[in-house]
């Protein structure tokens, strides 16, 4: 996303949770200069990568570093309404990571931790009806 949205996001999560308070976040201003700065050590500790000038992304490169979550968010990403191969949605919710996290792999193995995660995240979302299967086919639910 665009370095500004990102800043301007971060601190609304910051008001969210009680932790800032603000009226107008302005760009001369302490909090967003706090929160820019945190971006850039971000950017210098390789949690977020400049995939294009004025843009930063979060990275998670190494699949041991995803949560039960983060694996959700990447399945969600690629299933819509339309039903969809499973095989079809592990592996385009890989690409997703990759494209969008920074997840780095070389080629997915049935028994790798990648898939294995994904099969586990996607049998989560079905249990809770956030997805839905009709034989070897997922939608969302």
């Amino acid at each position: 996303m665009e370095k500004d949205e990102a800043i301007r996001s971060a601190a609304e999560g910051l008001r969210t949770q009680g932790l800032a308070v603000f009226k107008r976040l302005r760009q001369d201003g302490p909090l967003y200069g706090a929160i820019a700065a945190a971006v850039e050590r971000g950017v210098r500790e390789e949690r977020f990568d400049r995939p294009r000038r004025g843009f930063i992304r979060a990275v998670l490169r190494d699949p041991k570093d995803y949560r039960e979550e983060d694996w959700r968010w990447c399945l969600l990403a690629v299933v819509g309404a339309e039903p969809i191969e499973v095989d079809t949605a592990l592996r385009a919710a890989a690409e997703w990571a990759r494209d969008a996290m920074g997840l780095e792999y070389q080629r997915l193995r049935e028994d790798g931790i990648i898939l294995t995660s994904l099969r586990e995240a996607l049998e989560q979302e079905v249990r809770s009806g956030g997805l839905v299967r009709k034989g070897g086919r997922v939608r969302l639910g």
